[in-house]
């Protein structure tokens, strides 16, 4: 394996994309990228980075420079920067949120929509500079070291998206073009690691339907079958968890399986098409950038594709976090509300972003 030499980290600083490839070591690139519509499945690594409805028409890329490095000998490149952010991050848009958990909540008892994921940022106008890049990137790598995350990236000099998700789209290591097997997960229902019995019956079913709008994709594509039902703590919060294995009756590209998948009701709406209709215009209110989106690459025989979620996001006018909640029959404003700050915080965390002022919805 080819080391890293200190030019190309500082070339990766300005231009780069990172991915977790396995639990030890992380898949880079650097250097121009050349945009297609389509994979190349060339010997370099294939990056996809499509927009959340996936209007984008070229959203994969090759890049000039990539390797593969192990996490502790890339965490070795990074200086200790002990990062101060004195700066005030703040919520945009609560009553947008709070007016859209009210159309939310007819939808649901009329019978339109099963569940759909409202979100909120958190902003600040500091603007991200190489210290603050290089600490989150340091914080992040130990993070996906203690927990089952994975570490996604794309920036350039402008703007970019920096994060370490739970969640898989899914995953297939028996790629030839198409893909007929996968693995996908369903994670769904949040709540803090220190209530340790709190599987209250409104969590339980937004994670089963997050499961019936999976399943609901591949009916007439493929056989699905879903594993036990289990908890994935990360740190402050407790996630519900259920990997589903799919076998397809007819191989699919990656990007077909995307199409099928995202978004699921984890991140998206139930049912699909009318979900559709209200995240486009929560959009409008709430511009999202790519949280939410799915992520991936193709690599030899890999095949990740990763919900952009647990992210930080940048560009000229500052930076913002993102959180949402999946609102179902039971939920309740505040508690919904409480949800988002939860995450925040967590998120916060895992970037080692210490406020000067705490987080309050107002």
């Amino acid at each position: 394996m080819m080391k890293m030499t200190q030019k190309n980290y500082e070339e990766f600083l300005k231009n780069g994309t990172a991915f977790s490839l396995d639990p030890s070591h992380l898949l880079i690139g650097w250097g121009a990228r050349k945009w297609s519509a389509t994979p190349l499945n060339g010997t370099d690594p294939d990056f996809y980075f499509p927009d959340f409805f996936l209007m984008i028409n070229t959203p994969w890329f090759t890049q000039e420079n990539w390797m593969i490095i192990a996490i502790d000998e890339f965490k070795a490149l990074i200086p200790e920067i002990k990062e101060s952010i004195q700066a005030e991050w703040r919520f945009k848009k609560q009553p947008f949120f709070e007016s859209k958990f009210l159309e939310l909540e007819t939808k649901i008892k009329e019978g339109e929509l099963t569940k759909a994921v409202p979100y909120l940022f958190l902003h600040t106008d500091k603007k991200m500079d190489v210290d603050a890049f290089q600490s989150k990137l340091f914080s992040l790598c130990n993070y996906i070291q203690r927990y089952e995350a994975f570490l996604y990236g794309l920036w350039n000099h402008e703007e970019g998206v920096l994060g370490a998700t739970p969640e898989i789209l899914f995953k297939s290591h028996q790629v030839n073009k198409e893909i007929i097997n996968f693995e996908t997960v369903a994670c769904a229902g949040t709540y803090p690691s220190d209530k340790e019995h709190l599987l209250c019956h409104k969590l339980q079913l937004e994670h089963d339907i997050v499961i019936e709008g999976i399943k609901s994709s591949f009916n007439s594509l493929g056989a699905v079958i879903s594993g036990p039902l289990k908890t994935a703590t990360f740190a402050s919060i407790t996630h519900l968890m259920t990997t589903l294995d799919v076998t397809l009756f007819k191989a699919l590209t990656f990007d077909q399986i995307v199409r099928a998948l995202h978004p699921t009701p984890a991140l998206g709406a139930y049912p699909k098409d009318k979900g559709m209709v209200f995240l486009e215009k929560y959009q409008m209110g709430i511009p999202r950038g790519r949280f939410g989106a799915p992520v991936g690459f193709m690599f030899n025989d890999y095949a990740h594709c990763f919900v952009a979620i647990r992210n930080i996001q940048w560009e000229k006018r500052g930076m913002q976090i993102g959180a949402g909640c999946g609102v179902c029959a039971g939920s309740a404003l505040d508690s919904e509300l409480n949800e988002i700050k939860l995450k925040l915080n967590a998120i916060l965390n895992l970037l080692g972003i210490h406020l000067k002022n705490t987080i309050e919805a107002t």
